[in-house]
């Protein structure tokens, strides 16, 4: 594509993968992030990634904004919650907000998510 041509405005498009779960003793909430540049996924340039997890009831904290652990050299990110206080119980809706500098940018995304009541 040259200068000039619609193709040479095309921005970048970024996103996150947000997935969630918790364990078969159910003693912690899993969340684990991989973030995407144009389809492929961003392994290196990520800086301060934070996850922050609001109820959907009432829009308090269940999780304070924490800094993630990337996982390896792979790119991607976990949280594990393991105090009572800051699990999703059954039935429980939140919203996971996730935020990273890539590239130079502050970029967030949010997802909402919920556990079965009959977990």
């Amino acid at each position: 594509v040259t200068a000039g041509t619609v193709g040479a405005q095309l921005a970048s498009i970024y996103a996150a993968q947000i997935d969630f779960s918790d364990d078969e003793a159910n003693t912690q909430d899993e969340y684990s992030v991989q973030w995407f540049k144009n389809g492929a996924p961003v392994t290196s340039g990520i800086t301060s990634p934070t996850i922050q997890v609001i109820k959907r009831a009432d829009g308090t904290d269940l999780v304070a904004s924490a800094a993630m652990t990337q996982i390896g050299s792979t790119g991607a990110y976990k949280y594990d919650a393991t105090e009572e206080a800051n699990r999703l119980s059954a039935g429980e809706a939140v919203v996971i907000h996730v935020a990273a500098t890539i590239d130079g940018s502050s970029r967030t995304w949010r997802k909402v998510i919920s556990r079965d009541s009959a977990a």
